[in-house]
């Protein structure tokens, strides 16, 4: 700093500030983890817990020259070799068995096989239920290396698909979805989420199903629209009938009854559904048909009896039509939403991910039509399995010799 009232010459310094603790990705030498599925079977998907069942291999794969050649029975009792641990990030609870180690001596790589069975947690999207797409996601995080205890940030490890083995879901029943292919996800967590301050690779698997609509169809939408139609028989009976607010005031109480059984069924979440919007305006149109038959039993115009209203039957003939027009715009509006979310279900499979090219090139050689990254139709109907029953009786070894056994 210089003073003003000195004359001297001023000189101006550069100072960079360099940071002492920054690293950057070696790429070279930078360790990455295989990883591909087999999902076996998917349990119950609970819907209100917002959770699933699955029961998946895992396979792992990792280059290691220094254990790729030696006996790969050695690596279950070693402790020695380098190994990633890997942890289920949305399992509730999960189990591993049926480890089985594998070398590949000619490209230096070792990995595993291992059996998981567990519950997982995921955040539903159900702003389109019934006619909805959900993603069933296992979530995998690098965690420690388990004989040294490095951490295996970013920076050291990462995780990428398999190119050797195809993501496969084998054949699922289900009474309530449609499983459609196996798609992947690769992400960094932030320091926030990480650990110790470091950004952790993460593999997603998505399982995507497509709900079947058509139980609420026939048990909540046809029934709410018979009681909407039910609620027009208050035209049917003469104005200032008491009987008209009774009718009335029943079904709006069925209505509610209706609306919360069926909520019961749902996770508390603060979006509306297609179908909390449909009960909801049932449930409005209801409460205003109740408003109106009380004005029309409180208002109405009976000369037999000397009493003067502003409730006419031509009033009320009209006040039937202005009903039945809001009741068809309503459904029409309804109708319009609920094709437009079935129309996005399978744009919607496609953002959950990627699909692996050799599950791709699979699903071509089996019939199976992939069309913009998203398989067209049902796929277990169309790669149908083939039986063998007859072709294995005929097939007679020594096992099925008596004389010979």
């Amino acid at each position: 700093l210089v003073h003003p009232d000195l004359h001297s010459e001023v000189m101006t310094v550069e100072i960079k500030v360099e940071p002492e603790d920054v690293e950057t990705m070696d790429i070279e030498h930078l360790k990455r983890i295989f990883v591909a599925f087999r999902v076996i079977q998917v349990g119950h998907i609970k819907l209100l817990e917002q959770s699933f069942s699955a029961r998946f291999d895992l396979f792992v794969e990792w280059q290691d020259w220094e254990w790729c050649d030696k006996d790969f029975k050695l690596l279950k009792d070693d402790d020695t070799h380098w190994e990633p641990n890997i942890r289920f990030s949305n399992a509730d609870d999960y189990d591993i068995k049926d480890k089985i180690y594998m070398t590949w001596p000619a490209c230096g790589f070792i990995g595993y096989r291992a059996t998981v069975q567990g519950e997982f947690r995921v955040n539903f999207d159900l702003r389109n239920f019934p006619f909805d797409a959900q993603k069933l996601a296992i979530q995998l995080t690098l965690g420690r290396e388990k004989t040294t205890n490095t951490l295996l940030h970013r920076d050291i490890a990462q995780f990428r698909d398999s190119a050797n083995h195809p993501n496969i879901l084998m054949e699922q029943f289900s009474a309530e979805y449609t499983f459609r292919a196996l798609r992947y996800n690769l992400y960094e967590t932030s320091p926030l989420t990480g650990v110790e301050g470091r950004s952790m690779s993460q593999y997603e698997l998505c399982i995507p199903v497509l709900r079947h609509y058509g139980y609420y169809v026939t048990n909540i939408y046809c029934v709410s629209m018979v009681l909407e139609l039910l609620g027009f028989l208050v035209f049917f009976l003469k104005i200032g009938d008491p009987n008209r607010v009774m009718l009335e005031a029943t079904l709006l109480v069925v209505m509610a009854a209706f609306k919360l059984q069926a909520s019961n069924d749902l996770p508390r979440v603060t979006v509306l559904t297609l179908l909390d919007k449909y009960t909801l305006c049932a449930g409005l149109f209801f409460f205003v048909l109740s408003i109106y038959s009380g004005m029309s039993v409180r208002y109405a115009y009976a000369p037999q009896i000397g009493q003067e209203g502003l409730i006419t039957e031509e009033g009320d003939n009209i006040a039937c039509a202005v009903f039945a027009t809001v009741w068809l715009l309503s459904h029409i509006i309804c109708f319009i939403q609920i094709r437009q979310g079935l129309s996005e279900r399978l744009q919607v499979v496609g953002s959950f991910g990627e699909l692996d090219d050799q599950i791709t090139n699979l699903f071509r050689a089996s019939g199976v039509v992939v069309k913009d990254g998203v398989v067209q139709g049902d796929m277990f109907q169309t790669s149908q399995k083939k039986c063998v029953t007859q072709a294995a009786l005929s097939d007679v070894s020594e096992y099925g010799n008596r004389e010979s056994w």
